[in-house]
């Protein structure tokens, strides 16, 4: 077996030309809970909807006992964790890269109008985050604040649930030499909610490298427009989006403390929090 990723969120091997399998870390984790055979239900929800996805899945447990999640390999290329460093985008040119972002949204709202998975029913992401800061004994006092925040000012008006693919990034797709999406990866943080959760992850995300280092791949469409596109699919305005994207913000930071701690690293996320109030004070 070849050792793909292996961590503090995931573990996974190679097993063939053809396959690879999942575990969950062993030891402390990102998360309180890592849900294996949800994953497998999801994934295989999301391809049977015709969108790329790793199925079908199998479980199946190691010599050890411990269950894995058996699923294809997707190849192709994996944006890096900083896109404008990664060669493959950069070779792309502006069309190219301009065609990647695009062809990303319309993937995520593909998902959006899959039907709800039988299994997953929506959830108060206000709760389950709160709980979550309060067990991963890493939450600084000015991220709990910003959660506060988040909890007082949250909107009104609730979006009709889809299901949710929770961790949006360029990191998570696979692709073809023409940027065409091969697979949407890593399940783990799927839900049902609204569709600002994920939209919100994804631009807010990718606004944070912007402010930390300054620089933008060229040819990925500017807000409004990303944001015209995704909604023209979705076939509704996003609502609040300026708070979703605070709280996504929150999520994120909380899951970087976590990880941290569990490294035993100093809790070093003041950049990130400087950022977070400073969209918090644009609202207020």
């Amino acid at each position: 077996m070849e050792r793909l990723t292996g961590g503090l969120s995931s573990e996974i091997f190679k097993l063939d030309e053809s396959s690879v399998i999942r575990f969950a870390p062993v030891g402390p984790g990102i998360f309180p809970q890592y849900d294996l055979t949800r994953q497998a239900l999801v994934q295989d929800h999301v391809a049977a909807g015709g969108v790329p996805a790793p199925a079908p899945t199998v479980l199946q447990t190691d010599v050890s006992g411990r269950l894995g999640l058996v699923m294809p390999f997707a190849a192709g290329h994996v944006p890096g964790a900083v896109p404008f460093l990664d060669p493959w985008i950069t070779g792309l040119g502006a069309p190219g890269q301009a065609r990647l972002y695009t062809n990303v949204l319309d993937v995520l709202a593909a998902i959006h109008h899959l039907d709800l998975p039988p299994a997953l029913e929506p959830r108060d992401e206000l709760e389950y985050w709160g709980d979550y800061l309060a067990w991963s004994q890493a939450a600084p006092g000015r991220l709990r604040r910003a959660f506060d925040w988040c909890r007082a000012n949250e909107p009104e008006v609730h979006a009709p649930p889809v299901l949710l693919w929770g961790d949006v990034r360029l990191g998570n797709v696979v692709l073809d030499d023409d940027a065409s999406v091969v697979a949407v990866l890593d399940w783990e943080m799927a839900s049902v909610g609204a569709a600002e959760h994920d939209v919100a992850w994804f631009f807010a995300l990718e606004s944070l490298q912007d402010d930390l280092f300054g620089k933008r791949v060229p040819g990925f469409p500017e807000r409004r427009e990303a944001r015209a596109r995704y909604e023209a699919r979705l076939g509704r305005p996003l609502n609040d989006l300026d708070w979703y994207e605070v709280f996504a913000l929150v999520r994120s930071t909380a899951i970087m403390a976590r990880l941290q701690h569990i490294e035993g690293k100093p809790i070093a996320t003041d950049p990130l929090l400087d950022i977070l109030e400073a969209r918090i004070a644009s609202q207020q």
